[in-house]
């Protein structure tokens, strides 16, 4: 488990500035850009050390982001994360436009080289 708590910060500032988290300046971009340097050097690693081969890796966000920053449940953004799961077993390309945390729970109880996603 890694969890990359600074990124969602980084929204707030820009609250507190005025700037949206789109702004080129924006300190959540900048924040999630440092966040996908580290999840990159982190498959670098799996990769460099034999361990890339037998991963599952799920990355999500914990709360949507409105494009003013912050993640109150009724603003458009709010509600919404991405979610990525990758690695051994993990259909390439399947997409799914909607899902809910009790459809993902069941996903995350794959824990030994014994079980199969399908």
């Amino acid at each position: 488990r890694v969890h990359l708590q600074s990124t969602g910060g980084g929204g707030y500032v820009d609250q507190r500035s005025g700037r949206t988290i789109w702004d080129p300046h924006a300190e959540y971009r900048r924040r999630a850009i440092k966040a996908d340097m580290l999840i990159g050097e982190f498959v670098d690693w799996l990769k460099k050390t034999g361990h890339w081969e037998e991963t599952v890796l799920l990355i999500c966000g914990d709360h949507g982001q409105t494009d003013k920053g912050g993640h109150p449940p009724y603003q458009p953004g709010g509600d919404r994360t991405s979610l990525l799961i990758l690695g051994k077993g993990i259909k390439k390309g399947a997409a799914f436009p909607y899902a809910e945390m009790t459809d993902l729970a069941p996903t995350n109880l794959v824990t030994s080289p014994m079980d199969s996603i399908d």
